[in-house]
């Protein structure tokens, strides 16, 4: 078994909260520009005053990009303990528990201080963060052992 518990935190942790932000952004970009669709019809057929709307669009935008996640969102996002063993891999805190198969990793990103596990489609899933000071059974040996086929390197040793 190997094993990574205890709080992600660093460059792992900032990382995690941009990309989770990223998400935000285009999770609210998206309805927003189909809401835009009918106010610029509206704008166009009927009075100039519908312009006033894209003022709490662009807003709603531009917040869900900038608001830093609360602490209660980051325990939604950032794992506190990740466990591989037989044929699972297995990600959890007090807020979510995921398994997934090993068979359905799709890549593993070694980032430096952490790995990032990926899965194939439909099982994608961010909370497979894996932070190398953290491991407290196992080695790091083990884990790119497991994965040296999947395993891709985004930093010079």
């Amino acid at each position: 078994m190997i094993e990574f518990c205890g709080e992600i935190d660093g460059r792992c942790k900032k990382y995690r909260l941009y990309a989770e932000s990223m998400v935000g952004l285009v999770c609210t970009f998206i309805p927003a520009l189909l809401i835009a669709i009918p106010v610029t019809v509206c704008l166009i057929v009927i009075d100039w005053v519908f312009a006033l709307a894209y003022i709490p669009l662009v807003l709603f935008v531009v917040f869900a990009a900038i608001a830093p996640l609360s602490k209660k969102a980051q325990k939604l996002t950032l794992p506190h303990c990740v466990q591989i063993y037989d044929d699972r891999i297995e990600s959890k805190n007090e807020k979510f528990y995921d398994i997934r198969q090993i068979v359905h990793v799709k890549k593993v990103i070694d980032m430096g201080d952490w790995y990032q596990i990926f899965f194939r489609f439909p099982h994608k899933n961010a909370h497979f963060v894996c932070q190398k000071n953290l491991i407290t059974q196992g080695s790091i040996e083990e884990f790119e052992a497991l994965f040296r086929d999947k395993l891709i390197r985004k930093h010079k040793e």
